[in-house]
């Protein structure tokens, strides 16, 4: 059995549990991405891409003369162990409604087996959307908390091979149609190709549509969010500003993927008493969870985040924050310049918006980068480097 309690307990309850822990998050539930279970080590996945064959009949074909390729591209989940763990005492609900109070000897007492379905059916929601959280936004740290698997968003900033288009422009229906224009035409007629975006930003597109779009629109309902027949879905744990245009569903043809796991049947969730002689009671659940993204050719991102203005010493950019800024008046003239070593933001896909002057005619590098006057870029940290996405 699953759960390993000393009372009678619902053997089903094990996959409601398993359901709420691992799927029942807002990317599956919007069927943004594809979820490999029951990966306890690295998984990979590839993809088969052909460029174009045909061409005029050729009545002797060489070796010179074929045409196209197939080119195969390869990535891998490696889910990172989490521990769900916490303890209780049932006589705490002594004085609650009676379903809730315990039964047994006093130097025993225990729940009644619907209490404890309900008592870890909330353990699990809460469990669920912890890992909701870690797999949008999770960053990996081997011993840092909160800091437990990389999620969708870090794998994306992370990665340089991600597109970028639409950033300052004035109105969402720009910035979307910029997007779509980097997006690769071929893919673009593809059933699963979608807008991701904060419920924050679907409600301002939503504003948009009711202003702009349509004279006199039924300002009781909802637009459809969707541009040019792309759907535009809007995730409350995704962060504010940040727009992402990519192939996502539940299906291999998905560009996000997710490899879970728990562990045997005997040790997924285990409930009992700490001690023999004590009172309190346990929960420990084991988990495995990682995300990936499997083209980030295949990714367009629109990146205007609320940053925070960071500071430069001795021409080395502070990095503060996760995101930060530095902008013109900041930066010396024709010099060369470094990003710190160390930071409380230096975290995989931390990012730093730098934008040189206006006034004055002078360069500033960073790295390789040349901003000439007026010019900026935004340079994201890898876990190894920064670089500047396409």
């Amino acid at each position: 059995m699953a759960i390993n309690i000393t009372t009678a307990f619902p053997g089903e309850f094990l996959d409601k549990i398993l359901t709420k822990a691992t799927i029942g998050n807002e990317l599956v539930e919007s069927n943004l991405i594809h979820v490999e279970m029951n990966v306890l080590k690295r998984l990979y996945f590839g993809k088969l891409l052909a460029t174009d064959m045909l061409q005029h009949r050729v009545e002797m074909p060489t070796a010179d003369t074929a045409k196209g390729n197939l080119n195969y591209a390869e990535n891998y989940v490696e889910p990172k162990d989490v521990m769900a763990y916490t303890r209780y005492n049932p006589r705490t609900f002594e004085s609650i409604w009676r379903k809730w109070q315990p039964t047994g000897p006093m130097a025993n007492e225990t729940w009644g087996p619907k209490a404890q379905a309900d008592f870890l059916s909330v353990f699990a929601d809460k469990v669920a959307e912890e890992v909701g959280y870690q797999m949008i936004n999770g960053i990996y740290s081997e011993s840092t908390d909160g800091l437990y698997f990389d999620g969708i968003v870090t794998r994306i900033l992370a990665n340089a091979s991600v597109l970028t288009a639409g950033a300052g422009e004035t109105t969402y229906a720009k910035k979307f149609k910029a997007m779509l224009s980097k997006f690769d035409k071929a893919a673009r007629k593809k059933k699963n190709l979608k807008f991701i975006t904060s419920i924050d930003d679907c409600d301002n597109y939503d504003e948009e549509l009711k202003l702009n779009t349509y004279k006199n629109g039924d300002l009781t309902i909802q637009q459809k969010l969707a541009y040019n027949g792309i759907p535009v879905v809007g995730l409350a744990q995704w962060p504010k500003g940040l727009i992402v245009l990519t192939l996502a569903d539940s299906s291999l043809e998905s560009n996000f993927y997710a490899g879970c796991a728990w562990q045997t049947d005997d040790t997924f969730i285990k409930e009992g008493l700490v001690q023999e002689d004590g009172e309190q009671h346990f929960i420990k659940m084991l988990m495995k969870f990682d995300t990936q993204i499997a083209l980030p050719e295949y990714v367009v991102v629109c990146d205007e985040r609320e940053a925070t203005a960071t500071t430069v010493t001795e021409n080395v950019i502070a990095v503060g924050n996760y995101v930060n800024s530095l902008e013109q008046g900041t930066l010396a003239a024709n010099a060369t310049y470094t990003f710190a070593t160390t930071g409380a933001g230096l975290l995989k896909g931390a990012s730093v918006y730098v934008k040189n002057a206006t006034t004055g005619n002078y360069k500033i590098t960073i790295g390789t980068k040349v901003l000439a006057k007026g010019e900026s870029a935004t340079f994201y940290y890898d876990g190894t480097a920064w670089r500047e996405k396409a």
